[in-house]
């Protein structure tokens, strides 16, 4: 038996922050092949099989809140993005909310781990020891334990 589970990826293909359409498309295809190579796993004595749901949050932060709203009300298992630390502030508060687990590349603004949101994750000088820890994170999140 094979059940689905769902990660949200979010980069911006338009607006002030995205590089290029091409480019964060390649981000993009990358990231399915990755999950669809990598992240077969069993569950409850089930195969679980990952896919990818993507949104645009063009750079701003109220599109990227609504894109977060997306992903939440999709039942993601975990979030990766968003790109820019305007749009991945306001949308960790909402992934928060919910329970989901949010790593971000690129996103360096301390505020963004300075939340002190527990399930939230990027690479900055002040997140390095948090980001060691992701593999932690995500398995104490007591919310959102895999189900199927």
């Amino acid at each position: 038996k094979e059940a689905r589970r769902s990660i949200g990826f979010e980069v911006p293909f338009f607006g002030k922050s995205s590089l290029s359409f091409a480019r964060n498309e390649d981000k993009r295809a990358g990231a399915r092949a990755t999950i669809h190579r990598d992240f077969g796993v069993t569950l409850g004595g089930k195969n679980v099989k990952f896919e990818l749901i993507s949104d645009d949050d063009k750079s701003d932060p109220k599109v990227g809140n609504t894109v977060a709203q997306k992903l939440v009300d999709a039942k993601v298992a975990g979030v990766v993005g968003h790109l820019n630390s305007g749009t991945t502030i306001p949308a960790s508060a909402i992934y928060n909310q919910a329970g989901l687990p949010m790593i971000s590349g690129s996103a360096t603004n301390p505020t963004l781990t300075e939340q002190g949101f527990r399930a939230c994750s990027a690479p900055s000088a002040a997140t390095t020891s948090r980001a060691r820890r992701w593999p932690t994170i995500w398995r104490a999140r007591p919310s959102r334990k895999p189900s199927l």
